[in-house]
């Protein structure tokens, strides 16, 4: 028996010494956070998801903390305990200096030594709260709460539609209410980032046009629930962002123009066909009628997202800094940003199913594309009795 043991512990050695470099390295310099996103796929198949209405959740487990520390908003300063709802928290990996001097409402300890001292720490903030659009909310980190609104930088994308007029398009954001809801990086997790390189994730101008460098927003800011858990089942503290996502946050935004040629008054239409532009991208025409291109624009996408962590408060837009065409956590280092966790990427088919002008409206911007002075919609919405329909496969 005795033999067998040491055997053991000799072939353990020796694999462990074996290893490449590179896996010692990799288990060494491991990121503080182990990043899943929880969503429902199938072992080789694609997962089909409606227009809105289903939930990403997004768990950050960390590895080997120092600690957690705690600061209640209402009196700002430390109260010795974990964090309740609506008290913030900071899971900390890593304090060289040894004073710890977080973000607010954090307050550090009144020690001579670290009352200088910089903030030099590894961590990642949280603060368990509910989140809805137009809703006020009172906790969390009270810059980004003020960056969500409309005001801040954070509400729907604005374009400039007919006549001059002001369009707004993508999901309700809640306008100017402090509500903690929107685009950019959010209040309750605001080292996350959540990107997708498609309409309301596109960073586009006033009149739906791409800039010289390819931006994009980040999407957290649409969380709507953050939580965590002390000590799980593998003695791990994590974290927890859910959204419930609404019609539209990951779906094209299209410019259309549906009254392309001369006008034919007895017709009351144009005699072309309809054109439009896609993402900021090229005028081309339109298969279909208006609403039921959208229907198979929409269904004939694959979406992607990406999701990763940094430290400290994450950007609201991001940049593709090396000009690979896509925006990933190699650009945000380049940003000047410490990352943190590993970075997620999944991808998904989305249904839109059938449907009036009305729910696909918030996707659109009318504009006169062909220069003829009108921008005439006829768009027919058909009633119909309800029935059953089996999910797509």
């Amino acid at each position: 028996m005795k033999f067998l043991i040491s055997l053991c512990v000799t072939l353990l050695v020796w694999s462990w010494s074996a290893l490449p470099a590179t896996a010692h390295a990799a288990t060494k310099n491991a990121k503080p956070v182990r990043l899943t996103v929880h969503m429902p796929f199938r072992a080789g198949r694609q997962s089909i998801q409606n227009s809105s209405g289903w939930t990403l959740t997004i768990r950050l487990m960390s590895r080997n903390e120092l600690g957690i520390a705690n600061s209640d908003p209402l009196t700002d300063a430390p109260v010795g305990t974990f964090p309740k709802i609506g008290q913030t928290g900071w899971i900390v990996f890593d304090d060289p200096d040894g004073c710890l001097k977080l973000f607010p409402p954090f307050s550090p300890a009144s020690n001579d030594d670290c009352i200088t001292a910089t903030t030099d720490e590894t961590f990642l903030m949280f603060t368990p709260d509910l989140d809805q659009p137009g809703i006020d909310d009172a906790v969390g980190d009270a810059d980004r709460r003020a960056a969500l609104t409309e005001a801040g930088g954070g509400g729907m994308a604005a374009f400039l539609g007919p006549n001059g007029s002001l369009a707004l398009l993508g999901p309700d954001t809640g306008g100017d209410v402090v509500d903690g809801y929107g685009r950019g990086a959010d209040d309750d997790l605001p080292g996350l980032v959540v990107l997708s390189a498609t309409g309301p994730g596109l960073v586009l101008d006033e009149n739906f046009d791409r800039g010289p460098v390819l931006e994009q927003y980040n999407l957290a800011g649409f969380l709507n629930q953050v939580a965590y858990e002390l000590n799980d089942a593998s003695r791990h503290t994590a974290v927890f962002g859910s959204l419930l996502v609404p019609y539209g946050l990951i779906a094209p935004f299209v410019q259309a123009d549906t009254c392309v040629g001369a006008f034919d008054p007895a017709e009351e239409d144009c005699d072309g066909d309809p054109i439009w532009r896609i993402d900021g991208g090229p005028v081309e025409p339109v298969q279909n009628p208006l609403q039921v291109g959208y229907e198979n624009l929409f269904n004939s996408r694959r979406y992607e997202l990406r999701f990763f962590v940094v430290n400290g408060i994450a950007p609201s837009m991001l940049s593709d800094m090396n000009g690979d065409g896509r925006i990933t956590q190699k650009d945000a280092s380049l940003m000047g940003y410490e990352i943190i966790s590993n970075e997620v990427r999944i991808e998904l088919d989305q249904f839109h199913g059938p449907s009036c002008f009305r729910p696909v409206a918030g996707q659109f911007l009318l504009s006169d594309l062909d220069g003829n002075g009108s921008i005439h919609v006829s768009l027919v919405c058909p009633g119909g009795p309800g029935g059953l329909t089996k999910p797509p496969r």
